[in-house]
């Protein structure tokens, strides 16, 4: 699990870990793929509301949770509120997933 040296997670950390071995590594692959497809999305179809997620992911990246299911779900329910239903459900059809 990618961890900082205190022993909490940090989700700037999981791009440096996707291709190491873990139980988590596919849940973590799944959770960047969705968050990728919803900001492509953002990034052509509301140039606004995708430059305050970006905002906002840069400053979750920075956080210290204790793991990283702490972290996800905090990240998610940030990101939906900012990207909204439609959008939200546009990437969990794109990406094949049930809405989170």
């Amino acid at each position: 699990m990618a961890t900082t040296d205190a022993g909490v997670f940090n989700l700037s950390s999981l791009l440096n870990n996707l291709d190491g071995p873990g139980e988590d590594n596919e849940e973590k692959k799944d959770l960047f793929e969705f968050v990728r497809t919803l900001m492509q999305s953002l990034a052509t179809d509301d140039p606004q509301i995708y430059n305050k997620a970006k905002v906002m992911m840069d400053e979750e990246v920075q956080k210290n949770f204790s793991s990283f299911e702490e972290a996800k779900s905090t990240f998610l329910a940030r990101i939906k509120e900012i990207a909204g239903d439609e959008h939200w459900k546009k990437a969990c059809d794109e990406c094949g997933v049930e809405e989170k």
